[in-house]
């Protein structure tokens, strides 16, 4: 079993590491963006010799439009992060000895989450990096530098 410590570091490390890998995907690290370049059914073989046209970009991928942040949905998920540490690290209602409890009240902030922000990939996006930046502050404080609270 693991103590809250390492539990809190956990949480921290793992917090730290989607937004390292968000800010990776939003730089396009990851994703190449270069279009790709289909061959002309005239130019088959070496010896054909083929326009300049057949060398220019005929197909392209689409564009991948990165989220923008829109500070609202940010601000309500770091909002939802701390608020959800506070409790678990407070025992508030028993969060942190029920596991029952625990779900539920992560199953209902999913929920408030995915109906409040589901129609739009820029929210979603913002909620998300909120929530890890609000764990990453929390978990900072609390759990690496200060102890985490008693009960």
């Amino acid at each position: 079993m693991l103590s809250r410590r390492t539990r809190a570091r956990l949480d921290w490390a793992t917090n730290l590491a989607v937004l390292g890998l968000v800010l990776l995907l939003r730089r396009g690290g990851l994703v190449e963006r270069s279009p790709r370049v289909t061959a002309d059914a005239n130019c088959a073989t070496a010896n054909d010799s083929c326009s300049s046209q057949a060398h220019a970009p005929t197909h392209s991928e689409p564009a991948i439009e990165t989220p923008s942040l829109r500070a609202d949905w940010f601000c309500i998920g770091v909002a939802s992060a701390i608020l959800y540490r506070y409790l678990l690290d407070r025992d508030i209602a028993g969060l942190r000895r029920s596991r029952a409890r625990r779900w539920t009240l992560i199953a209902a902030i999913w929920a408030g989450q995915a109906t409040l922000a589901v129609d739009d990939q820029h929210n979603s996006h913002s909620l998300g990096v909120g929530s890890s930046i609000g764990a990453v502050c929390y978990r900072l404080k609390y759990g690496l530098v200060s102890p985490l609270p008693d009960c």
